[in-house]
């Protein structure tokens, strides 16, 4: 925690769990031994030491939301020193807090007043144990009947034993200690060999040390009134575990006896310092102690394994928790409470993969939704787009303009680069809908970096083309490729072009009917946004380009002029032979197959420059990230029916 608002998430999502344990407790309490009633607290424990967001999910959303959105809000008119207005909350690795600056607003006062009530509360728990320690040192060591008495004890029950002291104005024995605890005894008063057996118990299981552990939580929440109940809760769960295992060592008439002792110190002053247990712990607490013991029973083996799976079937919910919901497409104004906290949801549970920032920003765009905007926009950036929210601004406008009235059809990944493990680039391809006289296309030049989760920054002009009819999904050969390989042959210059089209699949059903299905029109485009989209399809559009590089006079007779071009790998360096029949040879013809090839023949009008540009095929369909990579290519060139020159050229060589 470094801020007052990451302080009031994890006090939150704290409180919500306490209170959940604290209702299973009251709905199990004749089912749940005492064992699993104190054990049960360990996840509250564990909820307070981890930061809050830490799985990206959220015990309660809308809570996570509101503290954002009014985070958002308030700090838009202070300039703090410990909080980034647009960086979301909960987004820091400790649970613990912490301060590197000089407060300067009043947020940032806030949470160094709470910093400085923790050092309190943990020093005043630090003081009231040191002043505990001097009391005792004034103490006697025991005399030997009573040193004999507890060793007797210790052997009787085989537990562990301690030094045993005796003390001036002492109420009741007490354990006192981390590491080398002590056994302090009233002096001068005869003791149950109960009591000794309650607080050897304490001393066997480290009792006190949990004691200090839950006093330093308590401390990091020192300002919650119902966490402190909740603490004081604990403390009475621990001593019900140790009259448990007590009233398990003891008998019949031994029980009975142990309650009525526990009855006679209901008026007893106890020590109430970090590292100590007391069999006596305040009137209120014994009474519910002697409602357990009333209800005692051995509670079977087969209870453990059902309080364990209850404990991991608790547990999932509160550790799992719930991802933020500020995707929808129902966007109101700004101005809307509830558009203020879809836009902090959005904020602080971004895209987790590239290709979920992409579709994210698209559809934000298209669709003018800037809650999609704010998921994948750059910190330093949501500012601006506030504003821009504000001011009402159509953020679809471009995209509109550019299509022309033609409704949005669906878009396209276009040679998606990694730079490096923050960094890609990539060109966004919308298209308009098919069966208009033409068919524009917008090409958004995009830039991926990865902050707390993706963000999108368009990074050029857009730019506009226009096709009678064209497929986005197969690759245009107008746009620039990844990748260029060069290489020259006896007869000319042969130059394989790489283009990658990566598809997120947004096609949902909206109708399941036969003739749906034959007409084509049983789908529809998904608007939602998918934050951790994987890319369905990966394609690699290949062409090529001959330059034939001999004389007029030598080109003259050719009629017929055909390239097939195949992708080499390390399993295989030759280019298949029968995806090309011999017919071919001599026409007019294109094609390719899933080995990797492709190849086009053409007739040749003369004079012919030696500009040959028609060959270009589809490598690979898979739905894994990175393409299948291959170390070149081999090129023939076929002139009037006869091989006319072979050329391999190694991936990205240049002339």
């Amino acid at each position: 925690m470094t801020n007052i608002w990451e302080f009031l998430l994890q006090t939150a999502e704290v409180t919500i769990t306490a209170a959940i344990l604290l209702i299973v407790k009251w709905l199990f309490a004749d089912k749940l031994s005492p064992r699993w009633q104190y054990a049960i607290w360990i996840l509250l424990a564990c909820k307070i030491l981890l930061p809050a967001h830490l799985t990206g999910r959220y015990l309660s959303v809308t809570l996570a939301a509101g503290i954002e959105a009014a985070k958002t809000t308030v700090e838009s008119g202070l300039a703090s020193a410990y909080t980034q207005q647009w960086i979301p909350i909960g987004q820091n690795t400790s649970g613990l807090p912490f301060v590197s600056k000089m407060p300067v607003s009043v947020t940032d006062w806030l949470f160094v007043l709470y910093i400085l009530g923790v050092l309190i509360s943990i020093l005043y728990y630090g003081l009231s144990y040191v002043r505990l320690r001097r009391i005792l040192r004034r103490g006697k060591r025991a005399e030997e009947a009573l040193l004999k008495k507890v060793e007797e004890t210790c052997a009787r029950y085989a537990l562990s034993g301690c030094e045993v002291v005796t003390a001036e104005g002492i109420p009741s024995a007490f354990i006192c200690g981390f590491f080398r605890p002590l056994l302090v005894v009233p002096a001068g008063e005869d003791i149950d060999e109960k009591i000794f057996l309650h607080e050897l118990m304490h001393r066997t299981y480290a009792d006190a040390l949990q004691n200090a552990f839950w006093c330093i939580l308590r401390a990091l929440h020192w300002c919650n009134p119902f966490l402190q109940y909740v603490f004081h809760r604990i403390g009475n769960d621990m001593e019900s575990l140790c009259d448990q295992r007590v009233l398990e060592e003891l008998e019949g008439e031994e029980r009975r006896a142990y309650g009525k002792i526990l009855l006679s110190m209901t008026d007893e002053k106890y020590a109430r310092a970090p590292g100590t247990t007391s069999i006596s712990n305040g009137g209120k607490n014994i009474k519910r102690r002697i409602e357990a013991i009333a209800r005692f029973k051995k509670y079977p083996r087969g209870m453990a394994l059902v309080s364990v799976c209850a404990l991991v079937v608790l547990a999932a919910p509160i550790f799992a928790g719930s991802e933020t919901s500020g995707y929808g497409t129902d966007y109101p104004n700004l101005s809307d409470y509830r558009s203020k906290v879809m836009m902090a949801e959005a904020r602080m549970n971004g895209c987790t993969t590239p290709a979920g920032a992409i579709d994210t920003w698209v559809k934000g765009k298209v669709l003018n939704l800037p809650n999609y905007l704010a998921a994948v926009t750059p910190c330093h950036q949501q500012g601006e787009l506030h504003k821009q929210v504000e001011q009402e601004k159509d953020f679809s406008s471009a995209i509109s303009h550019g299509l022309k009235d033609v409704p949005f059809s669906d878009y396209a990944v276009y040679n998606l680069q990694k730079e490096n493990e923050h960094r890609y680039t990539a060109l966004a391809v919308i298209a308009g809908q098919e069966g208009y006289e033409t068919r524009p296309v917008l090409i958004i030049p995009l830039t991926l970096q990865k902050e707390k989760g993706w963000t999108v920054t368009q990074s050029g002009k857009i730019s506009k083309y226009k096709a009678s009819f064209i497929d986005i999904y197969w690759g245009l050969e107008k746009l620039p490729g990844t990748v260029a390989s060069e290489g020259k042959g006896k007869t000319g210059i042969i130059r394989i072009n790489e283009q990658t089209i990566r598809i997120v699949d947004n096609q949902i059903q909206d109708q399941e009917d036969f003739f749906a299905d034959m007409m084509g029109n049983g789908f529809s485009f998904d608007v939602r946004a998918k934050r951790s989209a994987k890319f369905s399809e990966e394609k690699m559009f290949i062409w090529g380009e001959y330059q034939d590089c001999r004389s007029q006079a030598e080109r003259s007779n050719v009629k017929v002029i055909g390239m097939m071009t195949a992708a080499l790998d390390h399993m295989s360096d030759e280019a298949p032979d029968d995806i090309i029949e011999k017919e071919y040879l001599l026409q007019e013809v294109s094609g390719s197959s899933s080995a990797g090839a492709g190849f086009d023949f053409r007739f040749v009008k003369q004079p012919w420059d030696g500009n040959f540009d028609g060959l270009n095929f589809v490598l690979g369909e898979s739905s894994d990230f990175d393409l299948v990579r291959f170390e070149g290519f081999e090129t023939r060139i076929y002139q009037n029916g006869e091989l006319l020159d072979t050329l391999k050229i190694k991936r990205g060589a240049k002339l």
